[in-house]
């Protein structure tokens, strides 16, 4: 039984006889409050019992594999013999207290012996506010239907507050409408195409399509789209969109599988330009990040991980629901759409987005970030290891006036990223996030990596001042070449996206980028990229080539420094190598050909410094195969790959694609 299979279990299943039995009879509760405890099914039965769907039995079946018999995520069958032993360690229930925790602690018996587990052994246990459990029991939200009434009542009180409230929040006015929005006041939704200077308030819609889409828009299919979109014909994810769309009071939404032409390059290319606009002008957009394709639904219950519910035999006879919670064994899976590059650009763009995530629904604006449903504690503060490294907003640097949470989505506070002395993120900072971020997502048509950035790029390019080069800034050119491929996930390159060897944004690349140097010791003589479409420089590409001129040694150079000094007897190049990605045969090793270009230094004594590998093409030009970097505590390694003192400048042409 798949990990995933058990966890679904634990949101959506239901307690078997045995688990009940334990929490909500008489003669169970004694035995979890005895001293020999509450004993359970062995490890056969157990796994059944999972199989079969038991929530209970499912969250003990985890803890089994993660304590006892760990494997790659998966067990189709038992490993070995055993059963779980579960006992309260403070008499569950047996007074009334609010604020006090309850716990279970549990336990693995093999052949008669105590098991011993690696780490914490206790099942924390509450019950929900207003529950008859209350009494006894720490109350806290373990669920929030997004269904209900409560939670519909909740986002509208939100945007109204933004609305209302919020000075450093757009007020919702009437804004120019895209090309196509999708009428959601009739019964049976219908595509409207605008007309010129149309306006109206309008909401956006950020999810993952999750392949090819059974419902789209094209030149064939627009008429009827436009007489009408069937309710039943969509997937349970744009139904999800509508209904909210509905709720809030709005009439138009945009989804791009149907407002834009899914057949048409011309459209499409004009839509993806409009991009920024879209997402700016919208008055909202809903975020569907807790499930990976358009063909699930993300009104689903809010949950905390790892944690079931069973009936509770109160003390005082009466019905009550408590819930068993086991931390360690909770899904640490990202956001899905934290993984595609498309959705980057539209977290980044909206200026309010109502976020449903796995662990909450969260309330995103120019002003404030808000946990709406409030199950996960820990995610109300927005301060998790987890949600800081992988946030699924950046700071609102796009909007210069709004509120900044830098403290929350800025995975560490050096100079990286941050400019002490001014407490903001600086241009360097702010793409080195971006393309370190950006390098992870995924797409499904890889000639889309440079246009999904283009409405971040464009908005940028207005603000920052700065030429955009292809994913990269005239005024941080040099320091953004310093980045390496430190996991290539296995990928291929794609065939139908080509980029210069240079070029962070190639596919299947995971990226680092390398420090801030203080001391730049290349110059860029030349940068010359050859667009598809000549009118815009923020589309696909055909060809690139920059000129560097700077230090250059070559690995018969080192070697003979080496030589020459017992200084440098036992250095190895391959401890400051990195290359880019391991293509067979020798056309990715460092041979007698390869050149090592000097990028910066980090201090004016030349302690360490970054640089990058070169291999020829045969031709006159170089293509990058990697990048090389000397640690701040050996400053032979420095002086073996550019000696100061024999400095000759050199210039490089560097090239097109990996072949």
């Amino acid at each position: 039984m798949h990990v995933s299979k058990l966890h679904e279990n634990m949101r959506s299943g239901k307690p078997c006889k045995r688990c009940v039995a334990m929490t909500s009879t008489l003669d169970g509760l004694r035995q979890l409050a005895s001293a020999d405890g509450y004993r359970h099914f062995d490890v056969a039965d157990l796994h059944r019992s999972a199989t079969n769907g038991c929530s209970c039995c499912s969250l003990l079946y985890g803890l089994y594999i993660h304590h006892v018999e760990p494997s790659d995520a998966k067990l189709d069958a038992p490993q070995g013999t055993g059963y779980w032993k579960l006992r309260s360690t403070n008499q569950l229930g047996v007074k009334e207290s609010r604020d006090r925790y309850e716990n279970l602690d549990y336990h693995f018996i093999r052949d008669g012996k105590k098991y011993s587990l690696s780490s914490h052994t206790l099942l924390s246990v509450r019950t929900s506010p207003g529950d008859p459990a209350e009494k006894f029991f720490y109350a806290a939200k373990f669920r929030a239907p997004l269904r209900a009434t409560e939670f519909e009542n909740q986002i509208r009180d939100q945007l109204n507050a933004c609305n209302y409230s919020h000075e450093k929040c757009p007020k919702r006015e009437k804004a120019e409408l895209p090309t196509r929005v999708i009428d959601v006041l009739p019964r049976t939704p219908r595509l409207y195409l605008s007309r010129p200077n149309d306006r109206a308030e309008y909401v956006t819609l950020s999810y993952c399509w999750g392949g090819p889409q059974d419902l789209t828009t094209s030149t064939t299919t627009l008429n009827d789209r436009i007489s009408a979109i069937p309710l039943s014909l969509l997937p349970p994810g744009l139904q999800d969109a509508i209904s909210i769309t509905r709720l809030l009071g709005f009439q138009y939404l945009w989804v791009d599988a149907l407002c834009i032409l899914q057949d048409s390059i011309e459209d499409k290319a004009a839509e993806i330009a409009k991009m920024a606009a879209i997402y700016r002008n919208a008055s909202m957009t809903i975020a569907a990040a807790n499930t990976s394709s358009v063909k699930n639904s993300f009104l689903r219950d809010i949950v905390l991980p790892a944690t079931i519910e069973l009936p509770f035999l109160n003390p005082d006879g009466s019905p009550g629901t408590i819930s068993l919670g086991a931390g360690d064994i909770a899904p640490r899976d990202l956001e899905h759409l934290s993984t595609r590059a498309w959705t980057l650009q539209e977290s980044l763009l909206s200026p309010r987005v109502l976020y449903f995530g796995n662990r909450d629904v969260t309330w995103k604006c120019l002003s404030e970030m808000a946990n709406i449903t409030k199950v996960n504690a820990d995610y109300d503060k927005f301060n998790t290891y987890e949600y800081r490294r992988h946030p699924p907003f950046l700071d609102n640097f796009l909007f210069p006036d709004a509120e900044m949470f830098s403290k929350t989505t800025t995975r560490d506070t050096s100079d990286r990223f941050m400019e002490r002395s001014k407490g903001g993120l600086t241009q360097y900072g702010v793409w080195t996030y971006m393309m370190e971020d950006y390098s992870r997502r995924s797409l499904s048509v890889q000639a889309d990596r440079l246009p999904a950035l283009a409405g971040i790029a464009g908005e940028l390019q207005k603000m920052w001042q700065d030429t955009y080069i292809v994913g990269m800034w005239r005024k941080c050119f040099l320091q953004h070449l310093g980045w390496r491929a430190y996991d290539d996930r296995g990928a291929k390159l794609a065939t139908d996206f080509q980029s210069p060897t240079w070029l962070w944004i190639t596919p299947g690349f995971r990226v680092h980028v390398e420090p801030y140097f203080k001391f730049e010791c290349a110059r860029i003589r030349d940068i010359d990229v050859q667009f598809a479409q000549p009118d815009s420089s923020f589309g696909e590409i055909l060809s690139g080539k920059i000129i560097l001129e700077g230090e250059v040694s070559t690995l018969k150079d080192i070697e003979e420094r080496q030589t020459s000094s017992w200084e440098h007897e036992h250095w190895d190049i391959q401890e400051c190598v990195t290359l880019d990605r391991e293509l067979g045969g020798e056309e990715n090793e460092v041979n007698y050909e390869t050149r090592f270009l000097l990028l910066g230094c980090y201090s004016q004594y030349r302690s360490h410094g970054v640089g990058l590998i070169l291999n020829p093409f045969g031709d006159g030009t170089w293509r990058r195969i990697g990048l090389t970097y000397t640690h701040e505590d050996d400053l032979n390694m420095m002086r073996l790959m550019w000696p100061r003192d024999r400095y000759q400048p050199q210039v490089i042409t560097v090239v097109q694609a990996l072949q």
